[in-house]
């Protein structure tokens, strides 16, 4: 079975993964962490931008998302207070810092909160080597640790969130899970909530349409790449789950799955939208950021 596991799961490597063919951004524009294998990740931090700072040309890359800077909600009275929240991101497929700045600023910006994302091995100028399920976890295990260590001693008090965009929600799915595990054994609160935006429930299923649960087979293939929706029953803080209904590139069955496997404590309503994989926040921004800063607010006050 292993070796059926190891070639199955390379097939759908070498099918997922797709870095841009160019990175999005100049070397000199990102910082850098190692993973415990010694290879570089690059990762950014992006703060929020408001009109009164003066940074119009900012506010302006935000408006040619699609969506109306204007009319968005104003952030959360609690997020005005600092410390801000820390957003760890987990951008999805054929991404990099670069090509994701625009959107993860609109999302700083009207959130009030920081922002921190990296890049994959094998994207923008993170190490070149073997894309990969295994060194994906190790990628946002290494952000993490920097992220840890920057709270402790700059960003103080800072209430860390995860989320994962498609192939993201992969890797942030995996670490809330590992954090909830060290969270039992430690009772410290190491991170607050997960949000999970087009998430997959595994790669098996979207490789191959595969819809509702129906067999031990199923169960078990679900296990071989991004188990999402196994790593999900582990998780024990807030989920949140914002899937697009005509998705045709991860199937909203996989958001259902996802929702129906959610451990009761960690169970939050999600939120599902006429729009497909790539323009949730085109259609739906307003509606997005509001659903998301509620969530916030509920895992803060828990």
């Amino acid at each position: 079975m292993s070796i059926l596991s190891d070639m199955f799961a390379y097939a759908i490597q070498k099918l997922v993964f797709e870095p841009p063919p160019k990175p999005g951004y100049l070397e000199h524009e990102a910082s850098y962490v190692k993973t415990k294998n010694g290879l570089r990740i690059a990762m950014k931090t992006l703060h929020p931008v408001h009109k009164q700072e003066g940074r119009a040309a900012q506010v302006d890359s935000l408006i040619d998302l699609g969506v109306d800077f204007a009319v968005l909600p104003t952030p959360p009275v609690v997020f005005n207070e600092k410390p801000r929240p820390l957003l760890l991101y987990s951008h999805g497929n054929a991404e990099d810092l670069g090509t994701s700045y625009d959107y993860l600023q609109w999302l700083a910006t009207n959130l009030n909160c920081d922002v921190l994302v990296y890049d994959y091995v094998g994207y923008g100028h993170s190490s070149v080597a073997l894309m990969s399920e295994a060194n994906m976890y190790e990628a946002i295990e290494a952000v993490y640790q920097h992220a840890a260590q920057r709270m402790t001693h700059v960003w103080k008090n800072s209430s860390l969130f995860l989320m994962g965009r498609s192939l993201g929600s992969t890797a942030s799915t995996r670490l809330a899970r590992l954090l909830s595990q060290q969270q039992e054994e430690t009772g410290t609160r190491l991170y607050h909530g997960l949000i999970l935006l087009s998430p997959l429930a595994s790669g098996f299923r979207v490789l191959f349409r595969v819809g509702d649960s129906a067999s031990t087979l199923y169960s078990m293939l679900d296990r071989l790449f991004c188990p999402v929706v196994h790593d999900i029953q582990s998780v024990g803080q807030g989920v949140l789950i914002i899937h697009g209904l005509q998705d045709q590139t991860i199937d909203i069955r996989n958001a259902y799955e996802i929702q129906a496997h959610v451990p009761m404590r960690s169970v939050y309503p999600p939120l599902y939208v006429d729009a497909g994989h790539n323009d949730v926040d085109q259609l739906h921004g307003a509606q997005m950021l509001s659903h998301i800063g509620k969530f916030m607010i509920h895992c803060l006050d828990r």
